[in-house]
């Protein structure tokens, strides 16, 4: 690899490494505390949470040179896995896209004092109750493969039990939120992985 190209690597492997925790941190603020964050409005919850996970992002930005100490060099059969699943992910993404909007994304029916919102129970979301959460995993296996550094390896081994916890906290809130249509919907959606055939 050039030297440009091993340079963008290492900023982008840098970039996840320093943002995915910052992420996982953002739904741990949330889901827990759903019920704080609603007294206080959608504002002060997106720009508080907001700042305390810019704040982690930075400060994991900050140690970067740590982080990225090691690379295991570039391998082009592991390039070639990891284009694949990183292709596969951007695929899954869009027809996720289809159904989970922006305001979803970012927790807003969670804050609803009004509205528990809908569940979404159609498309991707009939086969896998969590489809984001595996491409998620798949999306951040391909940068891994790619990039080849360890840090983004051990950024896998730690998001995986953590959006494990995240989906838990989730269907805890969700329970509360549709009842007994959201325990119809467990029963005939599987949690992550359909029992035949694809997500997507």
């Amino acid at each position: 690899m050039t030297g440009t190209l091993h340079t963008i690597g290492y900023y982008l492997a840098a970039l996840v490494v320093a943002t995915m925790p910052a992420a996982m941190l953002y739904w741990f603020l949330i889901h827990p505390f759903a019920a704080f964050w609603r007294r206080r409005g959608k504002t002060v919850t997106f720009v508080t949470v907001g700042l305390v996970c810019a704040g982690l992002a930075f400060f994991l930005w900050t140690l970067r040179d740590r982080f990225m100490a090691t690379h295991w060099g570039y391998h082009w059969g592991l390039i070639a896995v990891g284009i694949a699943l990183y292709a596969l992910a951007a695929y899954s993404e869009q027809q996720i896209r289809k159904q989970l909007k922006f305001k979803t994304l970012v927790g807003a029916p969670e804050l609803d004092t009004e509205a528990p919102g809908s569940l979404m129970t159609e498309g991707v979301f009939s086969r896998s109750r969590n489809p984001r959460y595996v491409n998620i995993v798949v999306a951040l296996l391909g940068w891994a493969l790619v990039l080849n550094y360890p840090a983004l390896y051990v950024t896998l081994a730690l998001t995986v039990p953590a959006l494990y916890l995240i989906v838990l906290l989730e269907e805890r809130e969700l329970r509360v939120r549709f009842g007994q249509e959201y325990e119809e919907y467990c029963r005939q959606v599987p949690r992550f992985l359909p029992k035949s055939g694809w997500i997507f």
